[in-house]
């Protein structure tokens, strides 16, 4: 994972692997290819009919400008390893 848009949950160079299902809630992280094509990886906080309201926790704005829908969603985060614990480390 690059970028710090979900801090404190995951850092940037955490290894983080998905699982594809079509059960995801309010809470999950997912991981969605976004409308300029690109893998993003934020908290689903809504969902309102078929669409998926997303927002990374360090952020302080939802994702106001996607439409995230099952089909855009390529997977449910299971878990993480902390290597930007490891690889960020200031020692």
């Amino acid at each position: 994972m690059v970028g710090d848009s979900m801090l404190p949950e995951l850092k940037p160079w955490d290894m983080v692997f998905f699982v594809k299902t079509n059960n995801i809630q309010v809470g999950d992280i997912i991981i969605f290819e976004n409308s300029k094509g690109i893998d993003v990886i934020h908290r689903v906080i809504k969902i309102r009919g078929e669409r998926y309201i997303t927002k990374g926790d360090n952020n302080q704005w939802y994702d106001w400008n996607e439409n995230v829908t099952q089909n855009d969603i390529r997977g449910k985060m299971i878990f993480r390893v902390p290597l930007g614990d490891i690889l960020l480390r200031d020692d």
